[in-house]
């Protein structure tokens, strides 16, 4: 057996057409509104927002604390990362060549506006609201007083929320990552075993196919019955165990699914619920097609969950429920959002999880998740396009 090694540098995941067009839709975006420079804004933060719009347009997967990518219209990209991370990784790694290693990054950012002939004009910044820190907008403000800070996150969000075909494509590299994991707790689940165990051979296979970060939880009939992390608890004859899979595949790229197994023959009530819980998933990705809109979605899965006597749960009661659904990719939570605004398009990918009510802390949480692609006509589920309870 040959055994593979390298020295080359990484320099980021994808091709040089997909880099291109984000960065020509950036500067889209600069020209409709105006902007001298946009200012996005990254955190390291496994699951949120924080750092998957900055992967986007740099193609590069930041780590430990606060970074920012400056865009201009009119000449190249910069990065600033803090001064307490190495430079290695980002040398090593990112395609954006222009790095600048930062004490005060907001200070360094005005420093370079100013050099640029940005600092006068509407500079965009992609995370002013929810990313960005008070003291570096503060110190922006103080330094580049005459620039009129515009927040654009919305626009970089739309424009995310329609994948091309290659993010598409790392999005079933994933898809296919998770349908191996359940292989492997299927081999695992067996009485007498931990749910920690079983868990931990779905880590295996992700981690071997290159996955990057996400969780695993799991509600189980026979202990703790909400999802939870996965626990030393002994699964037994009877149980039924579910896992709710959130991960990144080695593109960073993520996505949601659950699925369930019975330890033995699965409970009829079990089996009447989750079927109960997949007509309206059915329902729903039916109803997500181009050119419909969130309200219509609402109203397939309202009617699907009154014929089996559910009802649709909502920003009240036990959780609460905001979002049925929600776009998913560099991103675990992002537009389009359902219940939401604006029309379904071909190229959105969400994270689809109807939640029926009312919700009952002392049921076995059953649900139906998957990520699903909106084509061109219709919708299809990414990960598991069919399932059932799995009796092991």
């Amino acid at each position: 057996m040959t055994t593979k090694r390298t020295t080359d540098n990484v320099r980021g995941r994808v091709t040089d057409t997909e880099f291109a067009r984000r960065h020509g839709g950036v500067k889209a975006i600069m020209e409709r509104l105006d902007l001298t420079a946009t200012v996005v804004c990254g955190r390291d933060d496994e699951t949120g927002i924080d750092r998957g719009r900055f992967h986007y347009v740099t193609d590069f997967e930041a780590l430990n604390g606060q970074w920012f990518a400056v865009l201009f219209r009119d000449s190249g990209p910069v990065i600033f990362q803090p001064a307490y991370v190495g430079r290695a990784w980002a040398d090593y790694a990112s395609r954006i060549r222009d790095i600048v290693v930062a004490v005060d990054q907001a200070a360094d950012i005005a420093s370079l506006l100013k050099e640029r002939g940005s600092a006068t004009g509407r500079v965009g910044v992609v995370g002013l609201g929810d990313v960005m820190k008070v003291d570096d907008l503060r110190t922006l403000e103080r330094l580049a007083p005459a620039a009129e800070l515009v927040d654009v996150t919305a626009e970089l969000d739309q424009m995310m929320a329609i994948k091309s075909d290659e993010e598409i494509g790392y999005l079933e590299e994933t898809g296919e990552m998770c349908r191996r994991a359940f292989d492997a707790i299927a081999e695992a689940i067996r009485p007498g075993v931990t749910e920690r165990y079983v868990t931990s051979k779905a880590f295996q296979v992700i981690k071997e196919m290159g996955g990057t970060t996400g969780f695993i939880h799991v509600a189980r009939s026979g202990g703790i019955r909400t999802f939870h992390p996965p626990t030393d608890d002994v699964l037994e004859r009877g149980d039924v165990i579910g896992f709710d899979l959130e991960h990144k595949g080695p593109s960073h790229y993520g996505v949601e699914v659950a699925h369930y197994f019975s330890v033995g023959p699965a409970p009829a009530e079990y089996v009447r619920k989750l079927d109960a819980e997949m007509r309206v998933f059915t329902a729903a990705r039916e109803a997500l097609r181009p050119g419909a809109d969130a309200g219509a979605v609402m109203d397939a899965m309202s009617a699907a969950a009154a014929k089996s006597g559910m009802r649709m749960a909502g920003p009240v009661g036990l959780g609460p429920v905001m979002f049925h659904g929600h776009g998913v990719g560099l991103n675990f939570f992002c537009p389009p959002y359902v219940p939401g605004d604006g029309p379904i398009e071909a190229g959105m990918v969400l994270a689809l999880h109807p939640w029926t009510g009312p919700e009952r802390g002392d049921k076995l949480a059953v649900t139906a998740l998957d990520t699903v692609v909106v084509d061109e006509d219709v919708s299809r589920s990414l990960v598991l396009p069919a399932r059932g309870l799995i009796e092991r």
